[in-house]
């Protein structure tokens, strides 16, 4: 065997026991584990399978289909919301299943970590919002009583209010400290789709199906703007890093930029043949990404809003785009289960992900850039090694 350094092979090793987990004991890991190295890994160079793919766990325990996972920001744990009404808690190294969330009677809409990695907060169909406390594991229901589905969740980023959107048109603002109402904004006359607080936390923004966007100031919780332009429901919203503008990607086909301050509309990015289901910047602020159900992703610029890139190879819809930490990859999640990573300056295609047997609805990179989580209709949470490539 060539000689290899210590760092690939303590990479290698770490693939090798993640892929088999399931093995209980150090002799039924060697028998049975072994079988499977790959052929052309260090621990299995001359057996016949082949090289390690990026896949590193398969998360099995949901029976019914996976629509949102998220990192804490500390990168510890990912939960998984199902449309079997329970949340599951995973140990992010390991895959480890750590906790059972069951106290939702319906599918689980959304949820979302408080910055301080503290807390848990989830909504399901039940028309509740239920508040999990990660040291204590104490489970609290926080809300109940919404006349329609809560759908959207967000924490502001200093971790002191936490804003909830309903299909009944209106937003609470909460403490969560005292975990007490704040406010209710029910200025909309429809669906609240998306929501997002700036980076800073000053601002919310928050799209619905009345074609507009709203912004909010959190201090004195009071309407700042109304962006009106758009001409079909908005999908999605996403603050650029510096907070100066919002993004928001609509029915209508177009992504619309703003200035947060102003509220005046400073750019119209048009391209895309269907619908913009999902925008986001990346971390420096000078990539805006969109994905479509026109199955493909577009790369913007968001100073100028000329189109950079469009990346096409997905065979479906597009419902889910992220940046990793480092800005350098962008994944893009579909419904022809695949997820894709692309480099985030030149639009190549890096890796396809396969292994779902289902549209695929969420993926997020944990906070270190290690790891990336995708959740999909087949019932799995699968972890995929965020640095690999064949």
């Amino acid at each position: 065997m060539p000689e290899v350094k210590l760092s690939e092979f303590l990479n290698d090793a770490r693939q090798f026991i993640l892929r088999n987990m399931a093995c209980s004991a150090p002799l039924q890991l060697y028998h049975s584990g072994i079988t499977f190295a790959a052929g052309e890994s260090i621990t299995g160079r001359k057996l016949r399978d082949k090289s390690w793919s990026a896949q590193l766990q398969t998360l099995k325990g949901h029976s019914g289909m996976v629509n949102t996972v998220v990192f804490s920001p500390d990168s510890e744990i990912l939960a998984s919301g199902s449309g079997d009404g329970t949340i599951q808690l995973w140990d992010a190294k390991s895959g480890k299943q750590l906790q059972i969330f069951d106290s939702c009677l319906g599918w689980v809409n959304t949820m979302v970590f408080s910055p301080d990695s503290e807390v848990l907060v989830l909504s399901s169909l039940d028309r509740t919002i239920w508040l999990w406390d990660i040291k204590s594991r104490e489970q609290l229901q926080i809300s109940k009583g919404y006349l329609d589905y809560t759908y959207n969740l967000a924490f502001s980023l200093d971790s002191e209010i936490l804003a909830s959107g309903s299909g009944d048109g209106t937003i609470q603002l909460r403490d969560t400290k005292s975990r007490e109402p704040l406010q209710t904004l029910d200025s909309y006359l429809d669906w609240v789709n998306t929501m997002a607080f700036s980076l800073d936390s000053k601002i919310l923004a928050l799209g619905s199906d009345d074609k507009t966007v709203q912004l909010w100031c959190t201090k004195s919780r009071k309407q700042l703007q109304i962006l009106e332009g758009h001409l079909a429901r908005v999908n999605t919203v996403a603050f650029s890093p510096d907070s100066k503008i919002l993004a928001s990607g609509s029915g209508d086909k177009t992504v619309r930029l703003w200035c947060t301050k102003s509220g005046k509309q400073l750019q119209i990015l048009e391209g895309h043949l269907d619908w913009v289901r999902a925008v986001t910047f990346s971390p420096d602020g000078e990539i805006l990404a969109s994905g479509s159900s026109d199955k493909t992703v577009r790369l913007w610029c968001a100073k100028s809003g000329k189109q950079l890139q469009i990346l096409k190879g997905h065979l479906d819809w597009i419902r889910a785009v992220t940046f990793s930490p480092d800005g350098e990859i962008l994944a893009s999640g579909s419904d022809d289960k695949t997820v894709r990573l692309w480099c985030a300056k030149s639009g190549k295609q890096l890796q396809i992900l396969e292994g779902h047997l289902d549209w695929i609805r969420a993926v997020t990179f944990s906070p270190d850039g290690e790891i990336l989580a995708s959740g999909s209709d087949d019932k799995t949470v699968r972890l995929w090694d965020a640095k690999f490539r064949k």
